[in-house]
């Protein structure tokens, strides 16, 4: 196995356990994804098309594609949103893995337009309140994910009306801590 080779390996066990810590913290259910950028080649690792429990992923289940959404190799395909991963990596240089959930305080607060600002303890890390981004439909264009990212700008998470919450990060690690905090606050 080349380096590269443990690398892939490793980021894809990663982006697993990731998933299922979601599922447990109750940020996942059916719907939502996650995936990671290996910053060495640029090449984005994702949770495929998925119809089975979210709870039984495993490193297999992660296809990887370019930054224009198409995979390379294998006959797995993609999420319908790999587009609002791949215009999030495209614009942001400093994000590596995204935390795409669907928690139900956060989807509450994304539905009637209010921001989750820092009010407790564990949520110090927030400088401002989380952006909304109003439009409800699934971001299943570059269009689409291109008006999304700006909304995003440099926040490190954002509320998506009626459809949950992005968070991201450095690192995987990261962004699912950070998607369990802000859910928790």
């Amino acid at each position: 196995m080349t380096v590269m080779d443990q690398t892939t390996s490793e980021l894809r066990r990663v982006l697993a356990e990731s998933v299922r810590i979601c599922v447990c913290e109750g940020l996942l259910e059916n719907f939502g994804h996650v995936s990671a950028r290996d910053p060495k080649s640029n090449r984005i690792f994702i949770l495929r098309h998925l119809h089975e429990r979210l709870d039984k992923v495993m490193p297999k289940d992660f296809i990887e594609v370019n930054l224009s959404g198409r995979k390379v190799g294998g006959k797995l395909e993609p999420p319908n949103e790999v587009f609002l991963h791949t215009a999030i990596y495209s614009k942001r240089k400093d994000v590596n893995a995204i935390v795409y959930t669907h928690p139900f305080y956060s989807t509450i607060f994304g539905i009637v337009g209010k921001q989750i600002v820092p009010l407790l303890a564990n949520c110090t890390f927030l400088q401002s309140a989380i952006p909304i981004f109003d439009d409800p439909r699934s971001i299943g264009t570059a269009e689409m994910a291109k008006t999304l990212t700006d909304k995003l700008g440099s926040s490190f998470a954002l509320l998506m009306r009626g459809s949950g919450m992005v968070t991201v990060a450095g690192t995987i690690q990261e962004a699912t801590l950070l998607s369990i905090l802000i859910e928790k606050s």
